[in-house]
Order: structure tokens, then C-alpha cells, then sequence
């Protein structure tokens, strides 16, 4: 009997390290895509403003102009992007910040 307990709390201990160990691996691989996505989202922008500068010969005045006009999608609940302009021939300051941590 104390054997079969011993074994049977050992299998349940064995299940919950699993289960844990798997959601952290999970966990991990989220923040890895939402980074990844972060940073393809900042690419996105900044060559849609060098294609702005080449096309128009200066950088977009404003995030939405950019948006509107080269197609850039910015998902507003999971991103917010600041959008920096200094002079037209330079190019704009982008931070691209997950939203909730």
C-alpha cells in the first residue's frame, strides 16, 4: 500500500514538474514572437519611410501620413508607436513599445 501511495505521488509530481516546465516553454516562445513582431513592425515603418523619401523626397510629416499612404497596419492593442520628426530630410525618430508589458 505505502508503495503504491509512494508511486502514485510520484507520478502526480512528475506530471506537475511536466506541466510546468511546458507552460514556461510556451511562456518563453510568446515573448519571443511578440518581440519578433515588434521588430518587424519597426522594419515595416522605417521602409515605408525610406520609400516615402525616395518617392517624395522628404520623410512623412506624420505616422498617420505614412500609414495612409504606404501601407503600413499598426495593431493599436497590442502596439503603440512614437513617431518623431526633426526635418524632412532626415529620418524620423520610430520607438515601437509593446502595450501590457
Amino acid at each position: 500500500m505505502v508503495k503504491r501511495a509512494f508511486g502514485t505521488a510520484l507520478l502526480i509530481t512528475i506530471c506537475v514538474v511536466a506541466f510546468a516546465l511546458t507552460a514556461q516553454y510556451f511562456e518563453g516562445d510568446k515573448a519571443h514572437d511578440e518581440r519578433a513582431s515588434e521588430e518587424l513592425l519597426l522594419q515595416s515603418l522605417q521602409a515605408a519611410a525610406n520609400e516615402c523619401y525616395i518617392v517624395e523626397g522628404a520623410y512623412p510629416p506624420s505616422l498617420e501620413y505614412l500609414c495612409e499612404n504606404y501601407g503600413v497596419v499598426i495593431d493599436e492593442s497590442r502596439f503603440a508607436v512614437f513617431y518623431n520628426v526633426t526635418e524632412e530630410h532626415l529620418m524620423p525618430e520610430i520607438t515601437v513599445l509593446p502595450i501590457g508589458g
